[in-house]
């Protein structure tokens, strides 16, 4: 048994003219899309966030994983400047358990949870972020374990202002660094085209004693199309090119033969139909495909790894409001996944997912929310996904809440086929694992939102978590490897296993204060942070 205990406190001070999250005096009133049930933050039973992009612009951030840190309860473990590369944690989780979604369609990589920071998507377009603290794989499946970080962009938001919005800025620094980003918005009665377009690039510094700068070129451009067909009928399409070409010596190791450079290339298209039947009817169809090209080279000495993976997200769903109090959702989602790699070699999954989703509000002070999932894919099987929470208003100003449900984690291609395809591994390296089982946890809640007054606001939630199967690369004998051929049976290396049991407890507390001013107003939040971790296995 080992224990760990983490404290953070974190302070933001903002001078804006628009509400990065929801009003003190509106603690409920903004609607979460990402609950698939479209209802608002406070009925959710579990702590939301919601920052709207005005906000976000006046944010002092270079990149988008940059301004995720000014948020409580997210952790970004930055690689690299400008957002060249970032992990992403909440709540205690790995990088691989958040999951994170533009305008509902996945972002992260089947190759490796690295990835995930990736985000194909220029700050000009963000319309909105919608964050949930905590599990919700009953909605959205695998990797929705710590957290959902979910951005919604302006072509696939509902607006009615008219109009072209433009802005742009460069900025020149030291060591050659050079940024800037653009980004336009057009609407019209039935039109809306977004585009926006971000870069970074720099010959690094270089530090003492080292002969190779931390260089680094990045470059996002993006176009997003949102068209009013019908009344009731909306279509939404984008499209995102996300490059970049970096120095990653001792990003993944401490080898003093790490000479590391990666080049990565991500194609991000998506489609969105829109049908509000009636005032109780709505159907909602999401596709998205990505490609993304990964070229990495541990030291001109040995041979590169070469991977291009590619990903369809298919999910559609109906929502019915049977009346005043009742609302539920139901749906299904395919999600394949396929590998071409020099080291992980050429494999393909399917994974199927059914859900079910309601709300019930059986009085003006209660809410009941419970979700199902059943997920099937075939490296884990069959796996059963509930979720359930409950929120009470105790006053107009105060508000308890509960949840408890069931998350899961599929291995990625990394865990599971790493240097599986070279002809033979030297020991001391690490090696995947196929037979790899799904990560599952159990998650428990408790927390309260409550207003303090005209300026003052404080949020409080403790949480519990308790995952089995665990992944980690564990040192081991080379003959009590299975099924691998290209191995020193007398040689020990880091194999893929599940071995860890892990149990999370932690507690989350927020105090924000807003004031207004003649030019805006003056926003701060504090925020306290304290895990403790007891691992068997």
């Amino acid at each position: 048994m080992k224990t760990k205990l983490t404290s953070i406190l974190c302070l933001m001070l903002a001078l804006s003219g628009a509400m990065p999250i929801q009003a003190q005096q509106q603690l409920d009133s903004v609607v979460v899309t990402a609950s698939r049930l479209n209802v608002q933050a406070g009925q959710m039973g579990q702590r939301v966030t919601v920052l709207r992009g005005e906000a976000l612009q006046r944010i002092p951030a270079t990149s988008l994983d940059d301004l995720l840190r000014y948020l409580p309860g997210i952790e970004v473990q930055s690689r690299g400047l400008f957002g060249t590369q970032a992990d992403i944690t909440m709540r205690g989780s790995t990088f691989n358990q958040v999951l994170v979604l533009i305008d509902g369609v996945r972002v992260n990589d089947p190759l490796t949870g690295h990835f995930n920071g990736y985000m194909p998507v220029t700050m000009a377009e963000i319309d909105r972020i919608e964050i949930i603290h905590g599990a919700s794989s009953a909605i959205y499946g695998t990797e929705a374990v710590g957290g959902v970080i979910h951005i919604i962009t302006k072509a696939f938001a509902q607006s009615s202002d008219k109009g072209l919005d433009g802005q742009a800025e460069v900025q020149y620094g030291q060591h050659q660094t050079l940024t800037g980003s653009a980004g336009i918005d057009w609407q019209t009665d039935n039109l809306r085209l977004v585009a926006g377009v971000q870069h970074a690039q720099s010959d690094g510094h270089l530090p003492k004693g080292d002969s190779l700068p931390y260089d680094f070129n990045l470059t996002t451009v993006a176009a997003g199309l949102g068209l009013q067909l019908a009344p009731n009928v909306r279509l939404s399409l984008r499209s995102a090119l996300d490059t970049r070409d970096f120095n990653a010596r001792f990003f993944y190791t401490r080898s003093t033969y790490d000479l590391s450079r990666e080049q990565v290339r991500r194609w991000f298209n998506q489609a969105a139909l829109r049908w509000q039947h009636d005032e109780r009817h709505e159907t909602q169809l999401v596709a998205g495909y990505q490609t993304t090209t990964d070229s990495f080279l541990f030291n001109p000495a040995f041979p590169g790894n070469h991977h291009t993976t590619r990903q369809l997200d298919l999910k559609g769903w109906h929502r019915i409001e049977a009346g005043e109090a009742v609302r539920f959702t139901l749906g299904g989602q395919y999600l394949g996944k396929r590998i071409e790699s020099n080291d992980r070699g050429n494999h393909r999954t399917g994974q199927f997912g059914l859900f079910a989703l309601a709300h019930v509000q059986p009085s003006g002070k209660w809410d009941l929310q419970g979700g199902l999932r059943l997920e099937h894919e075939s490296s884990f099987g069959t796996e059963l996904v509930p979720q359930l929470s409950i929120s009470y208003r105790v006053l107009p100003a105060l508000r308890l809440r509960g949840f408890a449900g069931r998350s899961i984690r599929a291995a990625d291609f990394t865990e599971r086929y790493i240097s599986t395809n070279l002809p033979a591994l030297s020991p001391g390296r690490n090696l995947g694992n196929p037979d790899l089982l799904a990560e599952r946890s159990w998650n428990v809640e408790l927390g309260t939102d409550a207003v303090l007054g005209p300026t003052l606001s404080a949020h409080l939630t403790g949480y519990y978590r308790h995952a089995t199967n665990l992944i980690d690369f564990v040192l081991t004998e080379g003959s009590q490897i299975p099924n691998a051929t290209n191995i020193d049976p007398s040689g020990t290396y880091f194999f893929a296993q599940n071995i860890a049991e892990l149990q999370t407890t932690g507690l989350e507390a927020e105090l924000r204060y807003r004031k207004e001013l003649s030019a805006g107003a003056l926003e701060a939040t504090a925020a306290y942070r304290w895990l403790d971790f007891a691992q068997d296995g």
